[in-house]
């Protein structure tokens, strides 16, 4: 059966003809015609594709799939409780401050199957086995009100990656912030495999959402490889095991990294600038609401409690770089996703800084190189 996504159009001819007793054009009024308990946005849709008469499915505004039949020769609409993510939906609740895009990768599928482009397990389940700062960065008291690495050649800031629809945002954030502060520390590029944390750290099963704490105590365990060497296949696999013979003592620092300490920064905007400034990115877990995936650009700010249009749906893990301001002094994050450079800004977003938006500033976590 043929789906068909609802249109402005249809709502906006729909609120025109409704308002006509009597239209010469359909006979009798859309009234006579509305079916009980339907909508007008799922009634209009219906209506003016003709799906009535092909017994067709829609996708609603509201992200509801819907069939449309005629029985005995009248309108009825059926409506599955299964949620479809929906960009007009969206359209009626983001905020001022930032732009939506609309991406085919999650327009009008459901939302069951775009959760799998998050990847993290809800925070309060792991975040206890992180211990807190054990180190200090070396803080200063005033930390630059701009800071974007991605401009510095010297930080080797990791390119963005693409997780693909595999929950995989606790292991590709573990990777690039280990790499990110690797390279800073060394002063030469380097990329640590987030495909070994997939495949060897023990989660439950394919493409689920996973323990950043397990990736992270993992890394403090085990040496790591180079994504050269153990490359990238989006999905979880055999773990493997390399015996890499060094030639000699700086063998390690091409081929095998290892990380001395991991520490959990708890909601604290500034301690996380002081760390990200003098120590390297940081992993950050946010509440992923739905018009989070239809983010274009600007300074995303999460939907208010309040608005029951939106709910969290999920957990994903991303790394913060950097931080910068507005001309109108608004204070913003700079932060790495990894759902390629097609998304955001180029792979990346802003998000609102200081008011600890989604959260992303209470499961905040650094490793010590």
């Amino acid at each position: 059966m043929e789906t068909v996504a609802i249109e402005n159009q249809w709502i906006e001819k729909f609120q025109a003809i409704s308002k006509e007793e009597n239209n010469s054009s359909t006979k009798i009024t859309i009234n006579d015609l509305h079916p009980r308990g339907a909508s007008n946005d799922e009634f209009a849709i219906c209506f003016f594709t003709g799906a009535f008469s092909k017994n067709r499915k829609i996708i609603t505004q509201s992200g509801k799939e819907c069939e449309c039949r005629t029985v005995n020769d009248e309108p009825r609409i059926f409506c599955s409780k299964i949620k479809y993510l929906s960009y007009g939906e969206i359209l009626k609740t983001k905020q001022s401050s930032w732009s939506p895009r609309l991406y085919s990768t999650f327009e009008d599928k459901k939302l069951n199957d775009v959760v799998k482009y998050l990847g993290t397990k809800n925070p309060k389940e792991w975040l206890s086995s992180v211990p807190r700062p054990r180190y200090i960065a070396d803080y200063i008291d005033h930390p630059p009100k701009k800071f974007d690495p991605r401009s510095d050649k010297t930080r080797n800031v990791s390119p963005i990656k693409d997780q693909g629809a595999c929950g995989t945002s606790w292991a590709v954030s573990v990777a690039d912030v280990i790499s990110d502060r690797l390279s800073l520390e060394i002063g030469d590029k380097k990329n640590v495999s987030a495909q070994q944390f997939i495949d060897c750290v023990d989660q439950e099963k394919q493409c689920a959402p996973g323990n950043p704490a397990d990736a992270w105590n993992y890394s403090k365990e085990n040496k790591l490889i180079s994504e050269e060497f153990y490359p990238s296949t989006g999905i979880k696999g055999k773990c493997q095991k390399f015996d890499i013979k060094c030639e000699d003592e700086k063998c390690h620092l091409n081929k095998l990294y290892t990380v001395n300490a991991v520490v959990h920064f708890f909601n604290n905007y500034i301690d996380i600038m002081n760390e990200v400034y003098r120590m390297g990115p940081v992993q950050a877990t946010m509440r992923v609401y739905e018009d989070f995936f239809f983010y274009g650009s600007g300074i995303y700010k999460c939907p208010e409690i309040k608005n029951k249009r939106q709910k969290p749906v999920g957990y994903h893990s991303v790394r913060i770089i950097g931080w910068s301001e507005t001309d109108d002094k608004e204070q913003y994050w700079i932060a790495a996703n990894s759902w390629g450079t097609s998304w955001g800004e180029n792979g990346y977003f802003k998000i609102a800084k200081g008011i600890n938006a989604c959260a992303i500033e209470y499961y905040v976590v650094g490793v010590k190189v």
